[in-house]
């Protein structure tokens, strides 16, 4: 609807909520496909939102190199913007399609990377989602002491946050 009353925004803001609509990640990826070819006016945030969608709903098609260009240009974005929580999501983006590529090196830099902007940001959420996914890394990498760690760092973020699904 809204791209066919050229309301651009307004479908970028629907397409990257798509998910909450029942939208497949097939229609969300249309959608901000379409929107995106047409988004010279609108407000950075909502393109580099528009970025993260997009990146996201490629890795749930399993196509990881889309995720990575869109998961990079959502990291510019956000960097742009000085948005310290929303960079480290992108990084983390990042390092799943690194780690789904069996690069894990470059996974843990990415998620050390996301664990620090997440505290420059001040957002506990943010980095103990970075430390979970850090230990995750260390246990495919077999490091079964980093990661018990990082586990446990993270649990007690969590918990700490009051985040009672990560600490269980």
């Amino acid at each position: 609807f809204a791209l066919n009353v050229a309301d651009i925004t307004l479908a970028l803001r629907l397409a990257n909520r798509g998910h909450l609509f029942g939208a497949t990640p097939r229609e969300q990826a249309g959608w901000l496909d379409q929107a995106l070819l047409h988004g010279d006016d609108v407000d950075e945030r909502t393109l580099v939102d528009a970025s993260a969608a997009r990146a996201a709903t490629a890795m749930g098609m399993s196509d990881f190199a889309s995720a990575e260009r869109f998961w990079q240009g959502a990291l510019d974005g956000y960097r742009r913007l000085g948005a310290g929580a929303d960079e480290s999501s992108a990084l983390r983006g990042l390092a799943v399609v690194a780690a789904n590529a069996h690069d894990f090196d470059r996974a843990r830099t990415l998620l050390e990377q996301a664990r620090a902007a997440a505290e420059r940001a001040r957002d506990r959420s943010q980095t103990y989602h970075a430390l979970h996914a850090l230990a995750e890394t260390e246990l495919w990498r077999g490091n079964l002491d980093a990661a018990e760690q990082l586990f446990a760092r993270s649990a007690r973020l969590a918990q700490q946050a009051g985040d009672r699904l990560l600490t269980n």
